[in-house]
């Protein structure tokens, strides 16, 4: 695959515009296509860039490697693929997201962002699932809705993070299992003369369904604890599922520790920089 992405840039009072286009060329052994997409955006920067105002509308082509497919999910392997859906291994096609929303911060302890969009995506590869839970990877086409929220709070000696994710998709339920509605994650982490750190996480997600299978909610609280025997080297312990829930995230995997709930992990951190 080939992308070339020609972009002009230029700026009105206080507002700041993108336009271009996304050229995508694609060939495999036995064919070939050539796909635009808009590419354009427009900011509007108030309170010294404090404050950024944004619309705009995107697409693209994204290669679906091994690689990427297996970061996303360590069970997969090439027998994910369905019958009949061999080309797993290909692009997906974002059509166009239109989108809009805000950003910034307020001095240099608080950060957030807000965007709001509607997107068309084609050949995504979507998980599904046989009644006995058995997974697979399946092609599908469909429209979203989304909202997406994030904020930071940097201070010394506490961190705190939070997203809040809103996605409602029209995912043919016969195909494949739907996307969760509204899934959320939070961190809190406090550390003293950053050599000992203590840590607080949360994450849920709303249930996932196609016609034959359910992914139930889940609601995963953690504990963290961190310290640092030197400058490049440090120890951790971590606990998950403290509140003994069956957390699902792959059809058929349940994550299971000391009585089917809780599990810890623990390792050793090296900074070789």
């Amino acid at each position: 695959s080939i992308e070339t992405n020609p972009v002009f840039r230029f700026d009105v009072w206080k507002l700041h515009f993108s336009v271009g286009a996304i050229l995508s060329y694609l060939s495999s052994a036995d064919s070939y296509a050539m796909h635009i997409y808009p590419d354009v955006r427009m900011d509007l920067r108030l309170f010294n860039d404090r404050l950024d105002v944004f619309a705009g509308v995107k697409g693209g082509d994204r290669l679906n490697s091994y690689s990427s497919l297996k970061a996303a999910n360590h069970h997969f392997n090439t027998g994910y693929a369905a019958a009949g859906q061999e080309q797993i291994l290909s692009c997906t096609r974002e059509f166009y997201d239109v989108f809009a929303g805000l950003g910034g911060s307020i001095g240099s302890l608080f950060q957030y962002n807000v965007v709001a969009g509607h997107s068309k995506i084609g050949s995504d590869t979507l998980l599904a699932a046989d009644r006995w839970g058995n997974a697979s990877l399946v092609l599908g086409n469909y429209s979203m809705d989304y909202i997406d929220a994030s904020t930071t709070v940097a201070t010394n000696p506490v961190d705190f993070s939070l997203g809040l994710h809103f996605k409602q998709t029209d995912i043919d339920k016969a195909l494949a299992l739907t996307l969760p509605v509204l899934s959320s994650d939070a961190s809190l982490v406090w550390n003293w003369h950053r050599r000992f750190f203590a840590g607080v996480s949360f994450e849920m997600a709303t249930a996932r369904a196609s016609d034959v299978y359910t992914i139930d909610p889940f609601y995963n609280l953690g504990l963290s604890f961190e310290m640092k025997t030197s400058d490049w080297l440090s120890v951790w312990l971590r606990g998950d599922n403290l509140l003994n829930q069956r957390i699902e995230r792959i059809p058929g995997v349940v994550e299971r520790g000391i009585g089917n709930g809780m599990y810890f992990s623990a390792g050793i951190r090296m900074d070789l920089r």
